[in-house]
């Protein structure tokens, strides 16, 4: 059974739940909610899932969920609650497996307000809020406590730690990053799985130990000096963009990652790379080296990469590119190559034509925009010309490589009439041509006769006269 409150309500009714035994989800969102008291659920023993986020809520009772024994999903993010009583989710917190207070107003969690959370596959967010501090109550010394607190995932980003003492006896997903850690991070967790402290100021950090790793974000910690990870078999996804390792290579530190996928080692520096520094990282499918003050990339580097995809060395100090290293990588998709420096001549960019295969690659070089724009035009024009002549050459063959089959007995017959007729008029012509010569000739002849036989007449009369 569900039940929707609707958007008026300020405080929950205490006979609300007197009649709905069944209820198991209840979903009081974005309602004018301004605090819980332990009465609010007396009668909602049957509840799993309940939602109060987006409401005015800045008071809870302690022991305000105190009835509710099966409730698996507890949501009051979005609200105004600025303090939490130790014993707040007493009873509750056996059987809860999401409690989420994101974006509140949160500046101080003591370690006896998690106590009653037991389940050890409870997932904690309290992101988003002004937290600076994890008291701890039962004692100054976590080692005496009777018991260490187990969670399956505890966000904490986007708050206002300076230090992260806490000690768990277990923990999968921790979330430090977007806080104000300083100094020396260390941790002793060996279950967590995954691990961002991103976004701090830390100087140094020690993971070492953690042998179930398998995400690690350590991005804009520029202050970091040294990082201990140790040598982890199951890390393949690694974020260390913008640290400042002046003492160790941040490519060293993981080369033993065999299941790597993805790496991101941007604006870091690295130092020269080596042809072994990727051997191990049989699996990489992601590489970003960007802006990492590389200046020269030995032939063979990537040569055991056959699963990249996606590849970015731009930004760099490259004075020369031999394109072909990369032809091993049949899976590359994105090659993202932007050289600053390179403004002697385009011999230092070798390509052999078909040798790469990708759906995205970038060559920009900033300093040669007038030179490319120029080979771009001259390569635009022959290749224009090639088109054209090839388009020439192609019907020229068209025209005179007509396959025999075409040539029919019908056809042939035409042909040979046409001939035929053509030789027919023509003798008929030189024929008619003949005739009309021998025609005049006779009537010369005739003629003549004629006018020399008046001609002769003429004369014998004058004679005898």
């Amino acid at each position: 059974m569900t039940l929707v409150l609707d958007a008026s309500y300020k405080e929950l009714p205490s006979d609300v739940f007197s009649h709905s035994y069944n209820l198991q989800k209840l979903n009081a969102s974005h309602n004018q909610l301004t605090k819980i008291d332990r009465e609010s659920f007396q009668s909602a023993n049957n509840l799993q899932n309940l939602d109060l986020s987006n409401n005015e809520i800045s008071s809870i009772s302690n022991m305000a969920f105190f009835y509710l024994k099966k409730l698996k999903n507890l949501n009051l993010s979005n609200n105004k609650i600025s303090t939490l009583k130790s014993a707040t989710f007493e009873e509750c917190g056996k059987t809860l497996l999401f409690l989420n207070l994101s974006h509140n107003l949160l500046s101080e969690i003591s370690e006896d307000v998690l106590d009653p959370l037991t389940n050890k596959f409870i997932s904690i967010d309290l992101s988003h809020n002004k937290i600076a501090i994890i008291k701890s109550e039962s004692s100054s010394d976590s080692s005496d406590r009777s018991r260490l607190i187990s969670f399956n995932e505890l966000k904490l980003d986007h708050n206002l730690l300076e230090k992260f003492e806490f000690e768990f006896e277990s923990i999968t997903d921790l979330d430090l990053s977007n806080n104000r850690l300083q100094g020396v991070l260390l941790l002793k967790n060996k279950t967590v799985f995954y691990l961002d402290v991103s976004n701090n100021n830390l100087s140094e950090l020690k993971v070492d130990g953690i042998m179930e790793l398998e995400y690690l974000f350590i991005s804009n910690n520029y202050e970091m000096k040294k990082l201990l990870i140790g040598s982890y078999s199951n890390l393949n996804t690694v974020g260390m963009r913008n640290v400042n390792l002046q003492n160790i290579s941040g490519i060293n530190l993981l080369r033993n990652s065999s299941k790597m996928i993805f790496l991101d080692l941007s604006y870091s520096y690295v130092g020269p790379l080596n042809v072994d520094d990727f051997s191990e990282m049989t699996s990489l499918k992601t590489l970003f080296l960007k802006a990492t003050g590389i200046s020269r990339i030995t032939y063979g580097t990537f040569s055991h990469q056959k699963e990249l995809e996606w590849l970015d060395i731009s930004d760099n100090n490259l004075g020369f590119i031999d394109l072909q290293m990369f032809s091993g990588m049949k899976k590359l998709k994105t090659l993202d190559i932007k050289i600053q420096a390179l403004v002697e001549n385009m011999k230092n960019i070798t390509l052999e034509k078909q040798q790469i295969t990708t759906d995205k690659l970038t060559l920009q070089m900033n300093e040669l925009h007038l030179e490319l724009a120029k080979m771009k035009h001259e390569n635009d024009k022959n290749t224009q010309i090639s088109s054209i002549n090839k388009e020439r050459t192609e019907m020229l063959q068209t025209q005179a490589q007509i396959p025999v089959e075409q040539y029919s007995d019908t056809q042939f017959f035409k042909n040979f009439v046409i001939v035929l007729m053509t030789a027919i008029i023509t003798s008929i012509i030189i024929i008619r041509i003949v005739k009309t010569k021998a025609y005049f000739r006779k009537y010369i002849r005739e003629n003549m006769s004629v006018r020399y036989r008046n001609s002769e007449s003429t004369l014998t009369t004058a004679l005898n006269s």
